[in-house]
């Protein structure tokens, strides 16, 4: 999900005040939060999400503190700005009913839980009723793309969402990641999910 030019991120100003109002409160640790603004301050990103963070869009929103945490890792804030990213998309679109971060054992719907090795980045109910997942990975080589899918893709497939989108990130000549099998991969994906076949697949 590309948002254009790099946004810098100054601290000390309005944006981070109002960052520090909306957070008060919250499950995120002051000393969080100032590693949280320091890798922000120095992320090409940085900008944009800040100016999530201070519109508190997010505010209330199930395990949105956890997001916020952990942009205290640098090597996981790739898929920490997806998701608030996907969040702000979903909100644009009306959804309104947005978590992340949604383990095992979450009832997503009556009598309907998440399976023991469920792991969404976020979850969202459409306004068509149903429960949509989403896993982002960040995958360096590009030729290993495919593994990378099929290694974690039970962490969706566990879920029980009525819909599961795996979206992986990487970087490279598409004709690595070709190489990777993944066109294969995800025809037989496509197969299972058409055919009602029992197996490692996407909805």
């Amino acid at each position: 999900m590309p948002s254009g030019e790099p946004q810098p991120f100054e601290r000390g100003g309005e944006t981070e005040r109002r960052i520090r109002e909306n957070l008060r409160g919250t499950k995120v640790k002051p000393g969080d939060l100032d590693k949280a603004l320091a890798n922000l301050a120095g992320h090409p990103a940085g900008g944009e999400i800040a100016g999530f963070l201070a519109s508190g869009r997010f505010n209330g929103l199930p395990n949105y503190d956890q997001v916020v945490s952990s942009f205290t890792q640098k090597n996981a804030m790739s898929g920490s700005i997806e998701q608030l990213r996907l969040g702000r998309m979903l909100q644009e679109n009306g959804v309104a009913d947005i978590s992340f971060e949604i383990k095992k054992d979450v009832e997503i719907n009556p009598g309907v839980a998440t399976g023991p090795r469920t792991d969404m980045d976020v979850m969202a109910r459409g306004n068509d009723g149903r429960i949509y997942g989403y896993q982002f990975k960040e995958v360096l080589n590009p030729k290993k793309a495919a593994s990378k899918m099929w290694q974690n893709i039970g962490q969706l497939a566990d879920s029980n969402a009525d819909v599961k989108v795996y979206v992986v990130d990487t970087k490279g000549p598409l004709a690595d990641m070709l190489e990777s099998g993944i066109e294969k991969d995800l025809r037989v994906c496509h197969t299972c999910a058409t055919s009602g076949r029992v197996g490692k697949f996407l909805q």
